[in-house]
């Protein structure tokens, strides 16, 4: 069985059936469009097993982590799933962890990971700049209050 056969939008137009049938021996079918973001079609058993799977792990993580010694096990590993924390201050990465399971278990409790997404988008950022010594000294110099001063906005009522 493959992972994902990619077709273009316009063939589920035109022959439902058949791209529906590649499930057959695809665990996915991506639709390819043009304008627009590529859509994915699974089977719905599969997805919920892999929601359900996601689920499991974080919940797992954050008995982990309340667990005696568990979120040393936590931070020995974060740097192996994420290797761009290594560029950030050493306390940098109890932060995050801290802040990864924190939202993984709120997430996992809702069925919902799009949150968890945005914890390691902001803290990758934040590496990047850390990684980049002219971006950082820019951001992180203290701000100057000499500019010409901007009139407060009107209230309109």
């Amino acid at each position: 069985m493959s992972a994902e056969v990619v077709v273009p939008w316009s063939k589920l137009l035109q022959q439902p059936n058949q791209v529906v049938s590649l499930l057959e021996e695809a665990v996915s079918v991506r639709l390819a469009r043009r304008d627009a973001e590529d859509l994915v079609i699974t089977r719905a058993s599969r997805a919920e097993r892999q929601a359900g799977s996601i689920g499991d792990i974080t919940r797992t993580m954050a008995a982990m982590v309340r667990a005696e010694g568990g979120a040393d096990v936590i931070r020995r590993a974060v740097p192996d799933a994420f290797p761009w924390i290594r560029v950030m201050p050493a306390e940098a990465l109890d932060e995050f962890a801290e802040e990864f399971v924190e939202t993984a278990r709120g997430c996992a409790e809702l069925g919902v990971f799009a949150p968890l997404e945005v914890v390691v988008a902001s803290w990758k950022h934040t590496a990047e700049i850390e990684a980049d010594p002219e971006l950082h000294a820019i951001l992180t110099r203290p701000l100057t209050l000499d500019g010409p001063r901007v009139p407060m906005p009107e209230v309109r009522e």
